[in-house]
């Protein structure tokens, strides 16, 4: 993704984000879980690390992983890794078409959040973001394939931004749902990546343009 693709994709989210492809396309897909599914069982070079992260992910499922609320969470904490670098003023500009200006950055990233689940839900996820799933609910829907992407996206986000995946992680296992919202988050990732490999400098000038986007 170019800086102009970020850019792009973060007015998207912010102003119209059940415009952003979602779980139809995604987190849903069956065929896509088949074929995360066939790369776990071939994927023997990773096969213990595969397996502690199984544990893991059990664990977190049996403690209420997936929940609404968490994944209003997980989606908050991404956005709130991208504003945390940007000044209030700037801040207050970007996100004026969320409707909430002058609400301040918590009120303001929260209600973002809140608005990508449920286009998620909108988009065939009710049955997984329920507010209070049963843990044999949980199972059922994590079953086979999704348990491979998931364990194989959060992978990819330690990789990506390890600073990222160890927010979400250390806030409850959270990078487990990282694939359920990836469509959503991903540009706030990829324009934080731009400060770390390219500097302040460029991440000023993507935060310039997407100021003058939302104008």
């Amino acid at each position: 993704m170019n800086n102009t693709e970020i850019v792009e994709r973060i007015v998207k989210v912010i102003v119209s984000p059940e415009t952003v492809v979602g779980l139809l396309d995604g987190a849903m897909s069956v065929p896509v879980d088949f074929g995360y599914l066939a790369l776990g069982i071939f994927d023997t070079s990773n096969r213990r690390k595969m397996e502690d992260e199984r544990i893991r992910m059990m664990r977190a499922i049996k403690s209420g992983l997936l929940n609404y609320h968490q994944v209003i969470r997980t989606t908050k904490i991404i956005i709130d890794a991208f504003t945390a670098h940007i000044p209030q003023e700037t801040q207050d500009k970007i996100f004026r078409g969320a409707g909430s200006a002058s609400a301040g950055r918590m009120l303001t990233t929260s209600l973002i959040s809140s608005r990508i689940v449920n286009s998620i839900i909108s988009a065939g996820g009710a049955a997984m973001l329920t507010r209070g799933a049963g843990v044999a609910t949980s199972f059922t829907l994590m079953a086979g394939g999704m348990i491979e992407r998931s364990i194989y996206k959060s992978i990819g986000l330690e990789r990506m931004h390890s600073a990222v995946y160890y927010k979400l992680r250390n806030a409850g296992n959270l990078d487990f749902i990282y694939f359920l919202v990836q469509p959503y988050v991903d540009p706030f990732i990829e324009a934080l990546a731009v400060r770390k490999n390219q500097g302040d400098a460029e991440f000023n000038r993507l935060l310039q343009n997407i100021e003058e986007k939302m104008k």
